[in-house]
């Protein structure tokens, strides 16, 4: 179960630039005297990717999962700067979970300011995400060709690969390497020969190298490790699961109020009043912080782009364009009586199939969300 912590500090940066509404008026972003944006236009396209970019990097609402996760990073860095042999984190979730959300903002490159190298630019930290459909050798091919800087051969072994990854990686300071959707890699291994492949590939880069391993995907991923014992003593496991059922209402709707901070710090004049709507997000999300926050960068751009002074009314349209497969009504549109009745029964299964849908559901889609 998760839960919402203390806001970041990002929050508390200034607003984007050129963007800080006057006093009494409506946030800027959207068309002046009610005409229409032109969006294409230059400066009005570098004031929107501004906004996006400023929502990517300065929100960050992290939860008691992020927060586990984020201490099992620190770890590893740690090992890593005093270059201790290989160990792996194993981090497992349904899509939405928010698994790349902590892959891409911890145990990054400027963890390492000190790693230098002879012959090439230093990479400490090398991300990826394995290849679907995807065999070990397909992985390795990857990991070599961007760690290499050319596209590498599938000729050779994966023994032989290993080696060719491991040489140059030590040569450009590799210290970490995080691959995400590794589920493409373990449901493929359903065999003794091809799990056997899989384990002793990992666990030739971790005995015989000091890289620390960082490895995301769907449950499958830890279901696997559980199945080889070896592993058990080089590292960790940590499941992210969603805000779920009525004992997490509460932690849910204080992770949305905090990103309701956030978004007023960052460039909108009123509050959106996110955590009234817990259970509306409830029902979009399956309480997936990853899916939440998705959700509602995409109304917030849609709500810059109208000049509105919060994000409200775009987060229906927002959901009509972003939803999953087998979704019924929307809930940003359902009457309070029918959300309720809609929560009390089973559950879309988590993760399923996303999709983005224009005005799928019979609700217009206005001009700014176009």
């Amino acid at each position: 179960m998760t839960h919402a912590m203390t806001p970041d500090a990002h929050a508390s940066r200034e607003p984007v630039p050129g963007s800080a509404p006057p006093s009494g008026a409506a946030a800027p972003g959207g068309p002046a005297g009610g005409g229409r944006t032109n969006w294409d236009a230059p400066h009005n396209a570098s004031r929107l990717d501004a906004f996006v970019l400023a929502m990517r990097e300065r929100i960050h609402v992290p939860t008691v999962a992020y927060g586990e996760a984020q201490r099992e990073m620190r770890l590893l860095r740690d090992r890593a700067r005093r270059r201790e042999r290989g160990n792996v984190l194993v981090i497992g979730g349904e899509a939405g979970a928010g698994k790349s959300w902590v892959l891409d903002r911890e145990l990054t490159a400027v963890d390492f300011p000190d790693v230098k190298t002879s012959w090439a630019d230093p990479l400490p930290v090398l991300r990826l995400d394995a290849p679907s459909p995807g065999r070990m050798k397909a992985l390795l091919v990857k990991m070599l060709s961007q760690v290499a800087g050319y596209e590498a051969s599938d000729r050779p072994s994966e023994p032989m690969l290993m080696r060719q990854f491991v040489k140059v990686a030590q040569a450009r300071g590799v210290r970490v390497v995080k691959i995400d959707e590794f589920q493409h890699i373990v449901n493929l291994a359903r065999t003794d020969r091809h799990e056997r492949t899989v384990s002793e590939t990992l666990k030739t880069l971790l005995n015989e190298t000091d890289i620390q391993l960082v490895l995301a995907g769907e449950p499958s991923v830890m279901t696997f490790f559980d199945r080889w014992k070896q592993f058990e003593r080089r590292g960790a496991k940590l499941p992210m699961t969603p805000f779920a059922g009525e004992a997490a209402r509460e932690e849910f709707a204080d992770f949305l109020n905090h990103y309701d901070d956030q978004l007023v710090a960052l460039h909108f004049r009123a509050r959106s009043g996110f955590a009234e709507k817990v259970d509306r997000f409830r029902l979009a999300t399956d309480g997936y912080v990853g899916l939440a926050s998705k959700l509602i960068h995409l109304a917030a751009e849609m709500s810059f782009k109208a000049g509105h002074n919060c994000v409200d009314d775009t987060l229906a349209v927002a959901y009509e364009r972003w939803r999953r497969r087998g979704d019924g009504a929307n809930p940003f549109l359902m009457k309070p009586d029918a959300v309720c009745r809609a929560l009390r029964r089973p559950a879309t299964p988590a993760g399923g199939d996303l999709t983005r849908l224009r005005g799928t559901g019979g609700v217009p889609e206005p001009s700014y969300g176009k």
